[in-house]
């Protein structure tokens, strides 16, 4: 609760005695909880090809982020590549719980439009063109049709970049320090 209290804090919602403080801090908690329990998953799934794909799908659901669209796609100046790696759609969600049917939720994946649409991008690296990442993740959202997307670029090893293009549902708040935190366990991931 201290960790919520702190994140509300931030936001200048903490008045105990307005509902509306404790419905945000009830959301922040939800949230900061997903994240916390994100690096378990990845350790005990650490030989999962599809990790990137589980992380997403956590990063988009209604207790953590609550994206309608999320894609990840990692940028490798050394190979002049962009390619997609996971894409979650809300509308095409896997019910049950991920971690405890990885198997179920590898099959769902596979199957799964968008996701197969965002790992077939495959493009030369935006660090070789000359123009912003703004404009590369312009071109990336509309390329898999994510609409009003929002966008993350963040550090990962090697000297890659991932990128993380989202559409926010209509319950998102802007949580950019912390979908920055989310992000970045998606650089733990094995690209395959």
């Amino acid at each position: 609760m201290v960790i919520c209290l702190v994140v509300c804090d931030q936001i200048g919602v903490l008045d105990v005695k307005d509902s509306t403080m404790n419905h945000a801090c009830d959301r922040h908690h939800l949230l900061l909880e997903k994240l916390i329990a994100l690096p378990r998953h990845i350790v005990a799934t650490h030989g999962t090809e599809n990790l990137a794909e589980f992380i997403l799908h956590e990063l988009c659901d209604d207790d953590c982020f609550a994206l309608r669209k999320a894609a990840f796609f990692v940028d490798n100046p050394d190979f002049n590549c962009l390619k997609g790696v996971a894409g979650i759609d809300g509308a095409q969600r896997f019910e049950q719980r991920a971690w405890e049917d990885q198997d179920a939720f590898t099959g769902h994946m596979s199957q799964v439009p968008f996701n197969q649409q965002v790992r077939l991008v495959h493009r030369p690296s935006a660090h070789r063109k000359d123009h912003s990442w703004q404009r590369e993740a312009a071109d990336l959202a509309q390329e898999i049709d994510v609409r009003d997307h929002e966008w993350h670029v963040f550090p990962i090893k090697h000297g890659n970049t991932g990128v993380l293009i989202f559409e926010p549902s209509s319950s998102w708040q802007a949580y950019d320090d912390l979908i920055g935190c989310g992000a970045a366990l998606l650089a733990l991931c094995p690209i395959f």
